[in-house]
């Protein structure tokens, strides 16, 4: 497994994930914590700005100097987490990603 994919693993966890509805004011998420959230969410940051990083079902979302969020669909439920700006670093390193455009 590479480093990224241990990466990834560590943090893109699904079963304590809590559910947020698109009623909720965002951001909804907190610094390493996944949350579920709907189809609509998820497309409309997937939309919103070209993804910083895309591989298959799994983008990170990143404004400026801004920390990535980590939005991934899993048997047609949809999540996201929050890096750190620990995590960002690293996860920029691992996928060869800048760091901020």
């Amino acid at each position: 497994m590479s480093s990224l994919s241990s990466f990834l693993q560590e943090r893109l966890r699904t079963e304590h994930a809590a559910h947020i509805s698109s009623e909720e004011t965002a951001p909804w998420w907190e610094t390493g914590r996944s949350v579920e959230v709907d189809e609509a969410t998820y497309y409309q940051y997937l939309d919103l700005l070209p993804p910083r990083f895309m591989s298959g079902h799994l983008f990170a979302f990143g404004e400026g100097a801004g920390n990535f969020v980590l939005f991934w669909s899993e048997r047609k439920r949809f999540f996201a987490h929050q890096l750190s700006v620990t995590d960002t670093e690293t996860f920029c390193s691992l996928a060869g990603v800048e760091l901020h455009l």
